[in-house]
């Protein structure tokens, strides 16, 4: 709207300058301005000052553009933030129960997981009570008679 008022505008002062005359020679100060002058003067003044107030508004604008677009992406990051914390609650259940299954399953078997100490403890003979000391007790269970051979 305002490229467009610019354009008039220029068009009219440029007509105004190449058709009139914009100072009448025989008089001086400002009653040597003729009418068609004034209406010059003034579209110049108006021309100088349209672009600043063009910039001012297209500031303005941009701000509220970027503002909305930073709602925008506090929006879909909250949307993931919950995403993400259902994800690992899933994930949590399912290692819990994937724990309690191995734990299950190690008792049937006669040991004992301590997951604090990274240990498996067998608990078929209370009066030797054997301590066998992995990295990942989980998949480090001794076979037989040779503990150093894991799964």
């Amino acid at each position: 709207m305002i490229l467009l008022v610019i354009g008039i505008l220029t068009a009219i002062a440029t007509i105004i300058s190449s058709f009139s005359e914009i100072k009448n020679p025989d008089k001086k100060g400002l009653s040597a301005v003729t009418p068609s002058g004034w209406f010059f003067y003034i579209c110049t003044i108006i021309l100088s000052v349209l672009p600043t107030i063009q910039n001012l508004i297209q500031k303005a604008i941009d701000d509220n553009n970027r503002i909305e677009i930073a709602k925008l992406q506090d929006e879909r990051d909250e949307v993931l933030r919950k995403r993400y914390d259902t994800a690992l609650v899933t994930m949590k259940s399912k290692f819990d129960t994937t724990t309690s299954i191995v734990t299950e399953t190690l008792g049937k078997y006669g040991f004992r997981l301590d997951s604090s100490n990274k240990v498996l403890i067998s608990l078929r003979d209370s009066a030797k009570v054997r301590v066998i000391e992995t990295d990942d007790p989980v998949l480090e269970i001794p076979l037989g008679r040779d503990e150093n051979m894991g799964i």
